[in-house]
């Protein structure tokens, strides 16, 4: 959990939310979600920043335009420490349509703008919720719950 410390009782919430959800069918999503944005953004240094000019095509904007709809809930849900609602917001709000991203677009292209814009966006995506609650990234998730 690299979403820091910065109360005791913050990160025992945190982490009893993230136990509670490891067992429920919510859990392969959210970890999908997480991995595969920190994997494919990883090497993006910096704060992301998205320029919605270089989309090129309809997947990039409804992904955007996804995390524009539902980033101001999930971050106020962080902030009250509603940390089991904000992460199955997530996961429901991510998980597919991130499926549906990786299939139809190809982040890693030869002209760099618009791979650094894919990956900011991912990056992005990550953030809200790796940032906050936590770096889900190397959880193993068995392949019978692969999308």
């Amino acid at each position: 959990m690299k979403a820091g410390l910065d109360s005791l009782s913050d990160f025992q919430n945190r982490l009893e939310t993230l136990a509670a959800i490891s067992q429920t069918p919510a859990w392969p999503g959210l970890v999908r979600a997480v991995e595969r944005t920190y994997n494919i953004s990883r090497e993006l240094e910096g704060e992301p920043e998205v320029n919605e000019a270089l989309f090129e095509s309809e997947a990039e904007k409804a992904l955007w335009s996804l995390y524009n709809k539902h980033r101001a809930h999930i971050n106020k849900l962080i902030e009250a420490g509603c940390y089991r609602k904000a992460s199955l917001t997530y996961a429901r709000t991510f998980d597919q349509p991130l499926h549906k991203f990786f299939e139809d677009v190809f982040v890693n292209v030869d002209n760099l703008a618009v791979r650094n814009n894919r990956q900011a966006m991912l990056k992005a995506i990550n953030l809200l919720f790796s940032r906050h609650i936590a770096d889900l990234s190397e959880i193993i998730i068995p392949e019978e719950n692969a999308p």
